[in-house]
């Protein structure tokens, strides 16, 4: 016993003890196998699926835009036309969701076809209420403001079924409108508050999903309109300028930091998110001190008040920046 055995033994015991090391090599192979295959499907069908979608899309613009150079039917039935494709698609991606229906090609589940039937039909919603406000004047500017608006809030709705880059679409699009739709006499009360419901909405749903991109994302796009309008705007409206910049910390505060509830406090650490906010607030506060133009209005008092307001809501809100 213990004795150490030589000779011909030692030869045969060789590749018993090599035997352990030969199995992860094997087992590895299986596993390289799996991948290449996710790979073949990602590219032969998801992506395929995907471009698909995307050409769905831009098909339905360039529809409208063939029959506007083809001079092929009237204005009004083109974008008829336009409108009942978009519908469409987003009617068969909801149908598709709701029933389960099987697409019949092989690993086209993954590609998750009704978010991308969805957002083909959106695309093509914008650019038909576009189309009829912009180049033939069917639709007035409030018309066509609400209607590309309300599309812009009802895809980042769907969102919650259909997935983030869904909620990224309908959030460019309705950050997208204000600059669409002009006006002979621009109203900065209806463009804020509309921005103040697409912030709100945006926020809510991005904190039911935890998608941090996207509410930063919100933030960013409501930001930039606020100092667009400071910068751009002779006689800029104070009280529409503290409106939207109360409102967006009041999101921030109450629905995107104040929903978290006990898993803020538990998660600790700090929100970067909030960084969005807290830079164009800032940013307006800014403007409302060192610009002359509002410093001969005295509204230089007016960015004081949203300084102390932001530093309120940092304190209310430890998780905000200071």
């Amino acid at each position: 016993v213990g004795e150490v055995v030589s000779g011909p033994w030692a030869k045969d015991e060789a590749p018993t003890a090599a035997e352990p090391a030969a199995g992860p090599a094997e087992a590895a192979q299986p596993a390289k196998a799996a991948r290449q295959t996710d790979v073949e499907t990602a590219l032969g069908t998801r992506w395929a699926v995907w471009v698909g979608g995307i050409a769905l899309a831009l098909g339905g613009l360039f529809l409208i835009r063939y029959t506007i150079e083809a001079g092929i039917f009237g204005p009004g039935v083109r974008l008829t036309m336009a409108g009942i494709l978009g519908l469409v698609l987003v009617g068969g991606g909801e149908f598709i969701r709701r029933t389960g229906f099987k697409v019949p090609v092989q690993g086209a589940a993954g590609a998750y076809i009704p978010a991308i039937l969805t957002a083909a039909g959106a695309f093509i919603l914008f650019g038909t209420i576009y189309a009829a406000h912009g180049i033939y004047g069917f639709i007035g500017p409030a018309l066509a403001f609400t209607l590309l608006g309300a599309i812009g809030v009802a895809t980042i709705s769907a969102s919650l079924v259909h997935g983030l880059a869904l909620a990224g679409i309908g959030l460019i699009g309705a950050m997208a409108t204000p600059a669409l739709v002009s006006s002979q006499a621009p109203n900065p009360w209806a463009l804020f508050v509309y921005l103040a419901i697409v912030l709100a909405a945006t926020a809510a749903i991005a904190r039911l999903r935890d998608w941090k991109a996207l509410a930063a994302a919100a933030f960013v796009g409501t930001g930039l309109w606020t100092i667009l309008y400071m910068a751009n705007t002779p006689a800029a409206n104070l009280s529409a300028i503290l409106f939207i910049n109360a409102a967006t910390l009041a999101v921030l505060a109450f629905v995107w930091l104040g929903a978290r509830g006990a898993e803020a406090e538990s998660s600790g650490g700090f929100d970067w998110p909030s960084i969005a906010p807290a830079i164009f607030v800032g940013l307006s506060a800014l403007g409302l001190s060192v610009d002359p133009a509002f410093i001969v209005a005295g509204d230089a008092l007016a960015g004081a008040a949203l300084l102390a307001a932001m530093l309120a809501v940092a304190l209310y809100q430890p998780r905000a920046p200071p």
